[in-house]
């Protein structure tokens, strides 16, 4: 197995898993590397995603994006709507603007989105989103959607087809 025999091959580096900026020579973790989402090459932060899909609506609480696999990577969106605002809302139109969104800011195309009641995002004791915990229900088929827009190739991937 391959691996740092000792601190001459580290150089003084030890691999975290964590994602870090340095700024006047303090470190900044920044977020996780098993969480970055490669779309055609590019890397993208969830983070910058979740907070670009919030921007949509008022009407959306807490949400998550995780890549699913496929011919090629996709980006998946769950995102929750506060409890109030899931009477009289045009669920496709709100799950459409979330996809003009992504393509428009990023210029990546959806894979699927999800809009599910509040309290269905899954967060840890201190309040990070689990996003492998998400993608894992996403992929078994758990979520229970309000809505839900699914591109055909990420269909396949879920329990069922989708359905």
């Amino acid at each position: 197995a391959a691996g740092p025999r000792g601190p001459e091959d580290t150089a003084g580096h030890l691999r975290t898993g964590d994602l870090g900026t340095l700024h006047r020579g303090e470190l900044y973790v920044t977020g996780r590397l098993r969480d970055m989402i490669v779309v055609a090459g590019r890397n993208l932060y969830p983070q910058d995603l979740e907070r670009t899909v919030q921007r949509v609506s008022a009407l959306f609480g807490a949400g998550t994006v995780f890549a699913v696999p496929g011919e090629r990577e996709r980006v998946v969106v769950v995102q929750e709507l506060r409890a109030r605002s899931r009477y009289d809302v045009d669920l496709p139109g709100l799950a459409a603007a979330v996809e003009r969104c992504l393509a428009e800011e990023f210029e990546i195309s959806a894979g699927g989105v999800l809009l599910v009641r509040s309290g269905t995002v899954r967060r840890t004791t201190s309040g990070k989103v689990e996003r492998a915990a998400m993608r894992g229900l996403f992929l078994r088929g758990e979520l229970k959607p309000l809505h839900q827009w699914l591109d055909p190739e990420v269909t396949p991937l879920l329990p069922a087809g989708g359905r």
